[in-house]
């Protein structure tokens, strides 16, 4: 799947498109040779150089382990990447000292970032607490306290029928547990 947020930025949305008219004009000059409906053929070029266009320049969603980071800091987590990248690829020391200064620089606004992102986090999540608790919804504000310490433990038990085998489905187990 494709990160289609890194769209928003105008440098990426730039790049795409310039890598989507190069793979297109490539497409137009080449010659249909093939016996297949020229219809198909096109389209399965034209989808094979779109997805290599988004897959040079926009990249694949990684899994987010931290929801709270918003798009902005994930473009200067990348932005760091690819200056300690250059950083370990940098020959000479005067090089050297210029990458691992950019680096540092990337380095202090990802973090600086990250922190106000998590402080506008829990700021929410307390508003919602609040909200929660005025309309008396006590279930939502114990969550949101279990959110906010970290204790987002499931422990979910497998439930047996009665010869003791182990029930997979909802249907089942719900018709179980009644």
């Amino acid at each position: 799947m494709y990160n289609i947020n890194r769209q928003k930025s105008q440098e990426v949305r730039r790049n795409f498109n310039i890598e989507l008219k190069n793979r297109c004009s490539a497409l137009i000059a080449l010659e249909d040779e093939t016996d297949q409906d020229p219809v198909e053929c096109s389209w399965n070029r034209f989808k094979e150089s779109y997805a290599a266009a988004a897959k040079k320049t926009v990249g694949f969603k990684k899994k987010k382990t931290k929801k709270w980071l918003s798009a902005e800091t994930w473009v200067r987590i990348e932005a760091r990447r690819k200056a300690k990248e250059k950083m370990l690829n940098a020959k000479s020391s005067r090089q050297i000292q210029r990458t691992q200064q950019e680096y540092k620089i990337r380095d202090r606004e990802v973090k600086q970032s990250a922190r106000k992102d998590k402080r506008n986090f829990i700021e929410t999540l307390a508003n919602e607490a609040e909200e929660a608790a005025e309309k008396r919804e006590f279930g939502t504000v114990y969550k949101i306290t279990k959110q906010l310490c970290g204790n987002n433990t499931n422990h979910s038990m497998p439930v047996k029928d009665r010869e003791g085998k182990v029930i997979t489905t909802e249907r089942e187990q719900a018709a179980r547990w009644v």
